[in-house]
């Protein structure tokens, strides 16, 4: 009885390393990828701006 149970136990662990596996795998996969962005600067300030420009943009 004591070397089924044995058996028993070995056979959980291998099972348990499989599942520790599969699960670590998922884990990794759903994690979402970053990606860059490629975010185009603003063009810098160069003088003075109208009130009519302004109406224009709003």
């Amino acid at each position: 009885m004591i070397t089924a149970w044995k058996e028993e136990v070995y056979d959980f662990k291998g099972v348990l390393k499989i599942f520790k596996a599969v699960l670590g795998n998922g884990i990794l996969a759903l994690k979402p990828k970053q990606q860059a962005m490629d975010v185009p600067k603003p063009k810098t300030f160069k003088g003075v701006m109208s009130a009519s420009e302004v109406d224009n943009f709003l």
